[in-house]
């Protein structure tokens, strides 16, 4: 037996909003019942590594452990020596806070609590409740990560354009975003926009407005190092199976050529991509002409027993 593992990705896969994609259950009892190491590999977040097990396990009906998880921002985990005592705003839905805390971050804000402590900053709106102005003017702001999908737009591009072109470091402060994606698959017939469309449009603004680049660090898949992260976690599983052989062949198994296409064609030699019709790519082309895939098969269901054919 050729020591092979995989990598799922969720949105477009297994799950379309909150339904569950057909063929979706059986694929992961498949791979269960065979003793194949696999992770969930997502640009999606927003929530703990635990959250997304729970939900996970419920709606495929198989217990999934928070190590099998690789959200978009589970490599922000080795941020922590370096940021941890470190102002940090947060960008993304309310329990990123949260999110980022758990991880280690102990000074984080998000963009609302900059606008609650001065509401100057942001003239069309009025503040719900003044935040008593112990506000962090003695400290700026040191690095901004992006967590999940940006929701207030408007508020937050005008914060992000104030703390990166603020002058007083010399250089810009350290930028990471964990989903260059612009769009992803829901329920809704048309992909929607995801976090990569709001760092785009942020770029574009930024340059016009202040005549230079902004320098952005991305994880989050098409980037190397969160392959690197899913072979880390691929190989605890691997060890928790009993099965501790070296892996020779992972599966990158997605629906958005340019992330888990791309992503796991530039990977490394142990890696192949198999392309699914469910979520982004649902063309009648017989590949992504820009990205093709080594595989293209019509479900997840179709991936997983070819994987175990090869």
């Amino acid at each position: 037996g050729r020591m092979k593992a995989v990598a799922l990705d969720i949105d477009g896969v297994l799950l379309k909003g909150s339904q569950v994609l057909q063929g979706a259950r059986r694929s992961i009892q498949k791979l269960s019942f065979n003793k194949v190491p696999f992770v969930f590999v997502t640009n999606g977040g927003g929530v703990s590594e635990e959250d997304k097990a729970s939900e996970l396990s419920l709606k495929l009906g198989e217990k999934v452990l928070a190590e099998q998880i690789l959200l978009a921002h589970t490599p922000y985990r080795d941020l922590v020596p370096k940021f941890e005592d470190k102002k940090v705003l947060v960008l993304g839905k309310k329990s990123c806070l949260s999110v980022a805390r758990n991880y280690g971050f102990k000074n984080v804000l998000d963009a609302d609590y900059l606008f609650q402590s001065n509401p100057l900053c942001f003239p069309t709106r009025k503040p719900v409740s003044a935040v008593s102005s112990q506000n962090h003017a003695d400290r700026s702001v040191e690095a901004v990560m992006i967590f999940h999908d940006p929701i207030d737009w408007s508020l937050e591009m005008q914060l992000l354009s104030d703390v990166l072109s603020d002058k007083s470091s010399g250089e810009q402060i350290p930028f990471y975003a964990c989903n260059a994606d612009l769009v992803y698959a829901t329920e809704y017939h048309l992909p929607r926009f995801t976090q990569g469309a709001f760092v785009s449009a942020f770029q574009h603004l930024f340059y016009k407005v202040h005549s230079k680049n902004v320098h952005v660090k991305y994880f989050g898949k098409p980037q190397k190092e969160q392959y690197t992260y899913a072979e880390k976690l691929l190989h605890q599983q691997s060890h928790r199976l009993g099965t501790p052989l070296p892996i020779q062949y992972c599966f990158g198994v997605g629906d958005n050529p340019l992330s888990d296409i791309k992503g796991a064609n530039e990977a490394g030699d142990i890696w192949s991509s198999i392309l699914v019709r469910t979520g982004i790519f649902n063309s009648l082309d017989s590949n992504d002409k820009d990205n093709p895939a080594d595989y293209v098969v019509d479900d997840v269901e179709d991936a997983v027993d070819l994987i175990l054919k090869l």
